[in-house]
This record gives C-alpha cells, sequence and structure tokens, in this order.
C-alpha cells in the first residue's frame, strides 16, 4: 500500500495568516515498506480544499484536480512540486494516491494554510474636526470581515513614516501640533494606516483626514 512519507506546504502554519495568492506543495510518496515493497506509485491527485471539507474519492479525481504521474516503469518513491493558486480562506491539502496494483489511499496534511490578501476598509473616517479646546480630534474606524482580524492602527500627523510605529487599538486621539508644524504646512493631516494580522502588512494605503 503506498503511503506519503513527507509532506511541506509553502506557506503553512497552524497559527499565521500569510497575504499569498499560491501555495508550494512538495510530497514524496513511497511504495515500499519493511516488509517488502509494493508494485510502485502509478499516480497522484491532489489539490487544496477549504478547512473542514473532507471530499470524497470522485471529488479528489475530478478533472480540475492536480495530478502527479510516475514516469518511469518502477517507482518505489515518487516526489513532485506543485504550485497551487488560491483565493483568501483557510486551506487543506488533500490528496488520493493509486500505486500499479490498483491499491489506492486517500489522506490530508496535517497543517492548514490560512490566507488573507484582502486589504481592511474604513467603516467610519478618517475625520479630524476641531475640539471644545481649541486642540484637534481625530477618529476613525476599520473592519476586515472575514479576514485575518485588524491587529490595530498605525497613525501619524502630517507623516507617511510608519516603519518605527507599534500598532494601537485607539480610534479616537487628540493633539494640538506643534507652532513650527502648522507654520510649514497649515493645517494638519491625521493619516491612520489599519495593520492586519497577515504577514504583519500594512492595508491599504493611508488613508488622510483634514480640517477646513
Amino acid at each position: 500500500m503506498p503511503i506519503l512519507e513527507d509532506i511541506q506546504m509553502t506557506p503553512s502554519s497552524q497559527e499565521s495568516w500569510f497575504a499569498e495568492s499560491s501555495i508550494r506543495i512538495s510530497a514524496t510518496f513511497s511504495d515500499a515498506s519493511p516488509w517488502g515493497t509494493g508494485s510502485g506509485i502509478d499516480r497522484i491527485w491532489h489539490g487544496l480544499y477549504p478547512s473542514g471539507i473532507v471530499p470524497n474519492e470522485s471529488e479528489i479525481k475530478n478533472p480540475n484536480s492536480h495530478l502527479s504521474i510516475c514516469q518511469t516503469d518502477s517507482c518505489m518513491v515518487h516526489e513532485f512540486n506543485d504550485i497551487i493558486d488560491v483565493s483568501d480562506g483557510s486551506w487543506m491539502w488533500w490528496y488520493l494516491v493509486k500505486d500499479q496494483s490498483g491499491n489506492e489511499l486517500i489522506g490530508h496534511s496535517p497543517t492548514h494554510t490560512m490566507i488573507d490578501t484582502t486589504s481592511p476598509t474604513f467603516m467610519s473616517g478618517p475625520d479630524l474636526i476641531i475640539g471644545q479646546q481649541g486642540d484637534f480630534v481625530a477618529t476613525w474606524e476599520a473592519d476586515d470581515g472575514e479576514g485575518s482580524g485588524l491587529i490595530g492602527y498605525l497613525y501619524q500627523i502630517d507623516s507617511c513614516e510608519f516603519t518605527e510605529q507599534i500598532p494601537t487599538l485607539a480610534t479616537t486621539i487628540s493633539f494640538t501640533p506643534s507652532t513650527s508644524q502648522t507654520a510649514l504646512t497649515g493645517p494638519p493631516a491625521i493619516i491612520p494606516v489599519p495593520f492586519v494580522a497577515a504577514l504583519n502588512i500594512i492595508l491599504p494605503e493611508p488613508s488622510l483626514a483634514f480640517t477646513s
């Protein structure tokens, strides 16, 4: 009976999200055992399915499945690499391996890969007003839908330099710009950026709010 010796999914993690559009599959199958050798690997059907879905034989063998076929007379060991395009979601790799005698085995990877390539969107703001005390008050709120989730926000005043900042959960801030800053730039701009869990990538582009 053929068995799966090794499987590597890249990227892959039980806890992390990734902003990728494809997953690389590197698999090794064997038809050898401590009790002897089998008839050899014939072919492997495989593909990525949403986590929680258990495909049956006909679903794995469907015409759209990826297929790897032994190219020699006897494949006691068969290796292949494949790249599969995916959309956002959580994905598990499933396979059906068949040997030359017709024995088949269905299995899946031990881990899944979570993909999030969709930018969060602002539900409100960013808005910038002059408060009752004469200071500036900025407000905003974003949503990541069914994606990896918001870690927080980065924001700057009259700047787009976010590299040294730590995300904050604040959606309202008050500030008083310095005299030199106001003289050089006029009314200040507040620039918040949603910060998401997928690969710690800042998405989308900074959004600006100005006072009138």
